[in-house]
């Protein structure tokens, strides 16, 4: 894990690595289960916790389980965290500790899940044709869910990384980034009574 984030604090110049933009371990953890488990699942924002977030909110919750044997086992399990994503600052570091985390996970470059977390954040920010509302956060956020599905579909079965390839989500990313399915998700709404 270590050598992981040292590689990306020497490879991300200009972005400073530290306990705020740091990936959880836990959502790191959730990166690599999905590349054993060959099954891309849809990570929203507000589970993209920061090490800060993680290590202030250690919390455990007592589990029944049971062991090989039948017996009943109790251990402690970690409580589900979330983090905050309210304004756009918050909801866009929240994004980008998710492209690291998907990064260390070798499953997708950090440059090629940053520009679609660009993409999404500038189309909250282009002024709207006439009669129209600009790109709300939701609409962004329901295209970033609906290109995790599209690619889960695409990629089941065949979610392999080979030392020396590019990482398998790279070419995904950036096709599904441009498809009208993912785009129509982002089109300024006509604003309420406007005559188009």
């Amino acid at each position: 894990r270590m050598v992981r984030i040292q590689r990306q604090k020497q490879q991300l110049t200009g972005l400073v690595l530290d306990q705020f933009l740091e990936p959880a371990h836990c959502l790191t953890d959730k990166a690599h289960a999905m590349m054993e488990d060959g099954v891309l699942t849809h990570v929203p924002p507000e589970k993209c916790l920061s090490r800060h977030d993680e290590i202030q909110n250690q919390k455990t919750e007592p589990s029944v389980t049971f062991d090989s044997q039948g017996n009943l086992k109790i251990s402690k399990k970690a409580a589900d965290l979330s983090c905050d994503t309210t304004g756009e600052l918050k909801l866009r570091q929240a994004l980008t500790r998710k492209a690291l985390a998907f990064d260390q996970a070798g499953l997708c470059s950090f440059s090629t899940l940053e520009q679609w977390h660009t993409q999404m954040m500038h189309a909250t920010m282009r002024p709207p044709p006439s009669g129209h509302k600009y790109v709300t956060i939701q609409q962004v956020l329901n295209a970033d869910q609906e290109l995790w599905s599209l690619m889960s579909q695409e990629t089941r079965g065949a979610l392999r990384v080979a030392i020396g390839d590019d990482p398998p989500l790279n070419m995904h990313v950036e096709a599904l980034r441009k498809s009208p399915q993912i785009l129509c998700f982002m089109t300024p709404l006509p604003t309420t009574g406007a005559v188009i």
